[in-house]
């Protein structure tokens, strides 16, 4: 709790902010818990803070959900990728096959004219 104790030095404001952000900085719930709890000393309820939006931060969990998103997805292209890039190596040996066959084609063709 010692390590708390400088929160009660902080204004409104910003003990708003840490109760809103505690995510994006690294706290913890306790951390969190004990601001609000601070707060609610200071006359705030927690239906104002939650009236006011200043519980939660949509905008850094929709930012955070995004992300997990954007990792899956990337993964994702990274095995295709891979997967295409190993069916392009194998088509070298098969395309001198159909080129020859072409070619034979070609030839054929040429001969008929």
């Amino acid at each position: 709790m010692e390590d708390f104790d400088i929160l009660n030095k902080f204004d409104n404001d910003k003990l708003i902010d840490i109760v809103k952000n505690y995510k994006r900085y690294g706290y913890n719930d306790a951390l969190r818990n004990y601001v609000i709890n601070l707060l609610e000393e200071r006359g705030w309820s927690r239906e104002d803070l939650q009236r006011f939006g200043y519980l939660t931060n949509n905008n850094y969990d929709e930012a955070e959900k995004q992300y997990k998103a954007y990792k899956r997805n990337s993964l994702i292209g990274i095995c295709t990728l891979v997967f295409l890039s190993l069916i392009h190596i194998s088509e070298p040996t098969r395309q001198a096959e159909i080129s020859y066959a072409v070619f034979c084609l070609k030839k054929k063709k040429n001969k008929y004219q």
